[in-house]
């Protein structure tokens, strides 16, 4: 059976013998996983690990119908190329990830796909879950989340006092305050670039409490 994904998400992971894991891609709406087509029609046991990450309704297509399909339609072949380049190009972006960011990056870069993904600014992960996602320890992770620069904001400033102290018993390293708040910065005509309660730049966090 090859899988058609008709709603949520899934994370396809590669897995060694000493359970460790990598996070490979992710599968959203439209998509299908080019391995799991490959498995199919070679009848071969796949060796990668499916995991739904958000809820969602997967279309079970027989094999037959893949090998039928190909020969029949020509918009199903260029799907099934289609999902093959695009498959390849995410196992590309994967390699890269690691072979030339630091773990820092790789952290962000995480954190920025999580959030396009569940189509969320809020990330409900512990520090074991992204560590074992990115094949790596959960010390590394806490430390370099810890290390991140935060910028705290509420909208009078008065909130933000009572965040630092939080995050600096938490451990947090470099922390921010912007006293005036909100306000302020509406006041002094600059624009506000998003609304949600948090978002993610290249340099930092910047938290509204």
């Amino acid at each position: 059976m090859m899988p058609l994904l008709l709603s949520g998400a899934v994370k396809v992971m590669r897995e060694d013998y000493d359970s460790g894991e990598l996070l490979l891609y992710y599968l959203e709406r439209g998509d299908t996983c080019a391995m799991s087509m490959t498995c199919c029609l070679g009848e071969k046991q796949s060796e990668i690990r499916a995991i739904g990450e958000v809820p969602g309704v997967i279309l079970m297509i027989p094999v037959q119908k893949m090998s039928e399909w190909i020969g029949k339609y020509k918009s199903w072949m260029a799907f099934v190329f289609e999902s093959y380049n695009n498959r390849f190009n995410e196992l590309l972006n994967a390699i890269d990830t690691i072979a030339f960011m630091d773990m820092n990056d790789r952290l962000l870069n995480y954190f920025l796909e999580k959030s396009k993904i569940e189509k969320s600014k809020i990330v409900l992960k512990t520090h074991q879950d992204i560590a074992k996602e990115l094949n790596t320890s959960r010390v590394v992770v806490s430390k370099l989340a810890k290390n991140q620069r935060i910028i705290i904001h509420c909208q009078t400033g008065v909130r933000a006092v009572i965040g630092y102290s939080l995050f600096e018993r938490l451990g947090f390293t470099d922390i921010t305050v912007y006293e005036g708040g909100i306000n302020e910065w509406k006041n002094l005509g600059n624009k506000l670039v998003s609304e949600e309660w948090c978002h993610f730049n290249y340099n930092s966090y910047v938290i509204n409490i």
